[in-house]
């Protein structure tokens, strides 16, 4: 859950005091609540998600932050704000009940893109994990993207039902399969090219922790579009 995604923010939107609280928020929110969520609960909710991926013989694995925490740090990274889950788009059939079936997660946001889902996000004790679902880019069949969406206030209007339209990021990864992978003693699955898999995503450096890296700015394999090229829908589900 980020700051726009939020109830609060929800809320707030069309009020003049949301100029005022959103920085607040953002820097509670970011370096505050979501670290010590993070902290608290990260290892319970991976499990948890592992459970059912496994049940469910979904093909997933660790992807942005909480893969590079994986491999860099070998535990999550303690300013991270959430879990990431990499899914192959054919799996969304599969886990999307799953997903809404399970008593310990609630589903509080899916994003549409091309109408197709492009990201499931879930909550646990208020701890965010979002499922990103990934397709073969028609160039390269080695080659996968992602589309992450966002709120957008220029284009974030209800549309009806809690649906609202959202900005859209495509951010391109190679992909040559998964292999198990011992995370703090639970079994769950990584990229099998996880150091070229990583370089995609925070380039040659990525061993060093920066807490400065803004991936919206900085990451070097994403498209930003604009609104007027593509929109996404959010439908909220709180």
């Amino acid at each position: 859950m980020k700051f726009v995604n939020s109830k609060l923010y929800l809320a707030l939107r069309d009020s003049k005091l949301v100029g005022v609280l959103r920085p607040i928020w953002r820097y509670f929110y970011m370096f505050i609540y979501s670290p010590r969520k993070l902290k608290r609960y990260a290892d319970d909710m991976l499990a948890i998600a592992v459970k059912v991926l496994d049940k469910e013989d979904v093909c997933y694995w660790l992807d942005f932050g909480t893969l590079l925490g994986a491999i860099r740090n070998h535990d999550f990274i303690s300013y991270d704000g959430d879990i990431d889950i990499a899914v192959m788009c054919t799996e969304a059939n599969k886990l999307v009940p799953a997903l809404k079936n399970c008593k310990e997660f609630e589903v509080t946001h899916e994003y549409w893109v091309n109408g197709k889902i492009a990201q499931i996000s879930c909550e646990y004790n208020s701890l965010n994990m979002d499922f990103c679902f990934y397709y073969p880019e028609a160039k390269d069949p080695y080659n996968y993207c992602c589309y992450l969406c966002s709120f957008d206030e220029s284009i974030s209007k209800n549309i009806k039902d809690n649906k609202f339209q959202v900005s859209v990021i495509r951010s391109s990864i190679p992909y040559k399969g998964i292999k198990n992978y011992d995370f703090k003693g639970l079994l769950v699955k990584v990229p099998q090219n996880e150091s070229e898999y990583l370089i995609a995503n925070y380039g040659e450096n990525y061993m060093i922790p920066n807490k400065k890296w803004d991936y919206l700015n900085d990451a070097p394999n994403i498209y930003k579009y604009p609104v007027t090229e593509l929109q996404g829908t959010c439908i909220l589900n709180k």
